[in-house]
């Protein structure tokens, strides 16, 4: 199965930013529940406002925030 990941916690991690400043800084674009909830990986899905939030934040282009997990490819019918 393909997935898709969300790499915020590495890329806050990389740049020293806590969920406390995430949210902060993101104009409330971003609530604080659901910053902690990005570091720690509890939060899967974003909304096209977080994403713009997140990239303005992390100083990131939209590519950078997600993982594409090719895995298996699937058998063509």
């Amino acid at each position: 199965m393909r997935t898709m990941t969300l790499r915020v916690q590495d890329l806050a991690d990389a740049k020293g930013i806590t969920a406390y400043r995430l949210a902060a800084d993101s104009d409330r674009r971003i609530s604080q529940s659901a910053a902690y909830r990005l570091l720690d990986g509890s939060k899967s899905t974003v909304s096209a406002l977080e994403v713009s939030a997140l990239c303005e934040v992390l100083e990131v282009e939209p590519n950078d925030l997600f993982v594409w997990d090719a895995g298996k490819p699937r058998k063509k019918s």
